[in-house]
């Protein structure tokens, strides 16, 4: 199993995402940086918003997908891994959407990691990681540490986005639906994360 780096963007905005809808569940998708070769860590660059109404809906999964797909290929990027936060707090395990959603990217990308947020954690996230990783074992998917945030100032400005309700600003797939005229790739909010790093 490879070593897994988040980004700050891909960080923030999945903490963002979640305390956007603290009480349901929301998902999204992370970007990582193309590799050279199968023993590099994988870089998840980025993140993007999914849902928080319609998880289980698969014709919008679908056309997500391919936007984020055609996205990312024009960045030199991929689609890496997915996040998952769940409607209760205490419940940080993958469920067998979040499942089966990775088991599809892993199609394509083989070293494909789940990275479940911890609500009981969102609170204290300016001192520990408020998520935990999972990669696929044989056929299941296992705990696993190391994932790791490549700046140690990512707690301290996620945390301050979240003070500072920058979560209002987040656009996932749902809002985008909802009104086309939001882009889902949330442009200022990423400058936002990048003018505090």
């Amino acid at each position: 199993m490879s070593e897994v780096t988040m980004s700050p963007q891909a960080y923030c905005k999945m903490v963002l995402h979640a305390l956007k809808y603290p009480h349901k569940t929301v998902n999204g998708v992370f970007l990582a940086e193309q590799r050279a070769n199968k023993d590099d860590p994988i870089n998840l660059v980025d993140a993007i918003p999914l849902f928080h109404i319609n998880l289980h809906l698969t014709p919008m999964l679908e056309v997500a997908f391919l936007q984020i797909d055609h996205y990312a290929q024009s960045r030199d990027l991929t689609i890496a891994g997915y996040y998952q936060a769940n409607e209760f707090q205490k419940d940080s395990s993958p469920n067998l959407l979040a499942s089966k959603i990775a088991e599809k990217i892993a199609e394509y990308y083989p070293d494909c990691c789940i990275v479940m947020v911890d609500g009981q954690k969102l609170h204290n996230m300016e001192e520990e990681l408020p998520c935990h990783l999972y990669q696929l074992s044989g056929e299941r998917w296992k705990e696993r540490g190391g994932l790791q945030v490549d700046s140690e100032m990512a707690l301290e400005v996620a945390s301050n986005l979240h003070y500072a309700r920058a979560y209002t600003g987040l656009v996932d797939f749902d809002n985008h639906l909802d009104n086309v005229a939001l882009d889902w790739t949330n442009p200022s909010l990423s400058q936002k994360i990048s003018d505090l790093i």
